[in-house]
């Protein structure tokens, strides 16, 4: 991928050190490669349909800060007559907060573009790699790795009902016993049940696993999405700016793709629902 520059970024760095730096066009380069490198880096990581949008952001928010950090002085700079002490407090709060705001929106969306991309991938490519990590852990018992533990680990599991991971884990061991000409668990360890343990708790499982359940609260209906694991709140419209802040500060999330406001099926968002609703 070609690297990313960032237009106009020399010239906004070297008046945002020009007040507080000796050697404001040096610090202006370092600006520039720095946050160059960052971008290119961030990017590197996004999928394509991400890029543009993030790049926008970005640079929005770093000249947002190269302009806050402008109006900045030193007295050791502009020398101490007549220094304007009270408008330069402001001036480094505002600088403060410009750069607050700007690495915690970085970190919050890259967050999110990695939540969402992780959340679009295939179910069988994210078990592919789970089983990957238990054939390490596996290979680990050739290595020394305790028996017992791996067996807690992995009873564990079964008890998640997820038969299909034992039996490729157990096939697994099986196969590397053969291939080491070394037998870490003989067939009567109890490690070798833990299929039949996976059968019977997916059985009990899915025979308990409740169905999704729709209300209505002062016009607004909830939805308890068992099968998506998610407490769902559909308005009839936008809500109001008092109704979305509180919705935020109760971690719900806004959902294009269901055209909601959601978050994890639990007791306590439960509670917040009727909080919030009623």
């Amino acid at each position: 991928m070609q690297q990313i520059k960032i237009e106009g970024l020399y010239k906004a760095a070297y008046r945002a050190y020009q007040g507080i730096s000796f050697s404001p066009e040096k610090r202006a380069e370092q600006t520039v490669i720095e946050h160059e490198a960052q971008l290119n880096d961030d990017i590197s990581n996004l999928p394509e349909t991400e890029i543009e949008r993030y790049i926008s952001g970005y640079n929005q928010r770093l000249f947002a800060l190269m302009a806050a950090k402008s109006r900045c002085l030193s007295s050791m700079i502009t020398g101490p007559a007549n220094f304007p002490v009270r408008r330069n407090e402001k001036a480094n709060q505002s600088e403060h907060n410009r750069s607050l705001e700007f690495s915690e929106w970085r970190e919050k969306v890259l967050k999110s573009i990695v939540k969402k991309v992780e959340e679009a991938r295939p179910q069988s490519e994210k078990d592919a790699e789970i089983l990957d990590t238990w054939k390490e852990q596996v290979d680990k018992l050739f290595r020394g790795f305790l028996v017992d533990r791996f067996r807690s680990r992995l009873e564990t599991v079964a008890r998640t009902g997820n038969v299909e991971l034992i039996r490729s884990v157990l096939d697994y061991l099986a196969t590397m016993q053969i291939e080491k000409n070394r037998v870490l668990a003989t067939q009567r360890n109890s490690i070798w049940s833990f299929i039949e343990l996976a059968e019977k708790f997916k059985v009990s499982l899915d025979s308990v696993k409740p169905e999704s359940s729709e209300t209505e609260i002062n016009g607004v209906k909830v939805l308890r999405n068992f099968e998506a694991d998610r407490i769902q709140l559909f308005f009839d419209g936008k809500p109001d700016p008092e109704m979305i802040s509180k919705l935020k500060h109760a971690a719900f999330k806004w959902s294009p793709t269901n055209g909601c406001w959601q978050r994890k099926l639990t007791q306590n968002a439960i509670h917040a629902v009727n909080y919030i609703l009623k």
